[in-house]
């Protein structure tokens, strides 16, 4: 889409003035007046007929309908265009890749896949962020995105990492309340959950088995690792993915219950931006997480 040059000189002090909702902290970033911002923003306005921003008390303003479409358009063409300057060699993996991962995954999986990649692709820099909300790729900064896949999800060509679940619990807990050997047993138990988990109670997690009913349980809000430190410091059992106890598990802090038990396993499904060069890295990610699945 070609965009007439007198229009496009104005357009990025629009985008932070949308940004920050105000003149003032929009010429704080460009380094410039607030007036300069006001006289970029007033010849936009006259130049497209429209009238782009609102002004309410306290300094505030707010986009038109009008001023809300220019912007959207103009980070997203900005956003390309940077990924283009940056990634113009990307087929020598010099270029930059942003990435967004859960927590869990991001804390555990992907110091492990930096370091794989330190091999394929040694002047590939990664940003990795971590955060266990869900992130709209096209109105971000980040160019890929791991994320949880639901369990009755079919979307398997974005699978890009498997973990099974265990049944854990530490000694200590299994000494003073005795050890689980079967489903009917686990009634008897404190199932520790995290806040938004589908593992309300028992029954959620053995769904599909007549027998299980609703038993006690503890909320851990929190994310999980507060689960998995609930779970080494004794308050239950708690189920979680084996990438995140595999420590805890050899060094005897937790015990796996049960594991004759059949559980789901977890998917962790890749979302991306499409550029040519964000697809080539793809390639490089999709390397790096299948040794990581053939490991033990």
């Amino acid at each position: 889409m070609f965009v007439p040059p007198h229009l496009l000189i104005h357009l990025p002090y629009l985008a932070q003035v949308a940004r920050f909702n105000s003149f003032t902290k929009a010429a704080e970033a460009l380094h410039v007046t607030q007036a300069a911002v006001s006289y970029q923003v007033k010849q936009l306005e006259t130049k497209t007929g429209n009238r782009l921003v609102t002004r309410q008390s306290g300094g505030k303003t707010q986009l038109t309908e009008a001023g809300r479409l220019l912007v959207a358009e103009f980070n997203h063409c900005d956003k390309r265009l940077r990924l283009a300057l940056e990634h113009l060699d990307f087929e020598s993996n010099a270029g930059v890749l942003r990435i967004t991962t859960p927590v869990d995954f991001g804390s555990v999986v992907m110091p492990k896949v930096l370091l794989h990649l330190q091999g394929s692709a040694p002047h590939l820099k990664v940003h990795c962020h971590t955060s266990d909300v869900s992130i709209d790729l096209e109105r971000s900064d980040w160019d890929m995105a791991i994320s949880f896949l639901p369990h009755d999800s079919r979307e398997e060509s974005s699978v890009v990492y498997r973990s099974p679940l265990v049944i854990v619990a530490s000694t200590a807990y299994l000494e003073q309340h005795g050890a689980a050997t079967n489903a009917g047993e686990l009634l008897n138990h404190q199932l520790l959950t995290r806040y938004g988990s589908s593992h309300r109670n028992w029954q959620a997690v053995f769904a599909g088995t007549s027998d299980i009913r609703n038993a006690r349980h503890l909320v851990s809000v929190g994310n999980t690792f507060a689960l998995l430190e609930g779970a080494k410091q004794g308050l239950g059992i708690a189920v979680l993915p084996k990438f995140c106890v595999a420590e805890a598990l050899a060094g005897e802090l937790l015990r796996v219950v049960c594991s004759q038990l059949l559980l789901p396993e977890v998917r962790f499904c890749l979302r991306k931006i499409q550029a040519p060069q964000i697809n080539h890295y793809e390639k490089l990610l999709r390397n790096a997480l299948s040794d990581l699945n053939a490991e033990p």
